[in-house]
């Protein structure tokens, strides 16, 4: 990559460059898998490979590892060749991938929520959340009490006509 004028937008010398530049920035961010003496992966109490170093990916840390100054630069960048545009929008839509998983992370998903909702345009509408009905279950069950039958729910068809439904099937 040829070096950017300061407040300019790097210059690739081809999109393969853009490519190879993504994937280092991705693979360092995975870490390394922590090894004994011998060289064999050594394991956490879930029998999963122990990995130092790793670290979750960042608008900022793609920012710097395409040569861009800023965050700013990153995502207004609009290059002479589209393939590039393509290529720094693939590599943006990885780094939004990445950070939607780290949502299932319970230590983790708040700062993925602030990055989504901060640099991908994301929203939380709580008005939304409010809106949505929560079913009591148990408080929807009919009380009755020992020996009485239960009402049987009725359904009314489009003539007006009541469907008494009952348990197995049959309507009366």
């Amino acid at each position: 990559m040829r070096k950017s004028k300061a407040g300019k937008n790097p210059q690739y010398e081809s999109v393969d460059e853009i490519h190879a530049l993504v994937l280092h920035y991705f693979d360092e961010c995975k870490g390394e898998v922590l090894r004994d003496a011998v060289g064999e992966p050594m394991l956490d109490r879930h029998a999963q490979p122990i990995i130092v170093g790793a670290k979750a990916p960042t608008v900022a840390g793609l920012a710097l590892a395409l040569g861009f100054k800023t965050t700013k630069q990153l995502k207004n960048y609009e290059p002479k060749k589209r393939e590039y545009k393509e290529a720094v929008e693939y590599a943006w839509t990885e780094l939004e991938k990445a950070t939607e998983e780290l949502l299932f992370d319970r230590d983790a998903s708040n700062g993925a929520r602030f990055t989504l909702m901060n640099h991908f345009g994301w929203q939380y509408n709580a008005e939304q959340e409010a809106k949505t009905p929560v079913v009591n279950i148990i408080g929807d069950i009919p009380k009755r009490k020992r020996g009485q039958e239960l009402k049987k729910p009725a359904a009314q068809n489009d003539d007006g006509s009541v469907v008494v439904l009952t348990p197995g099937g049959a309507s009366g």
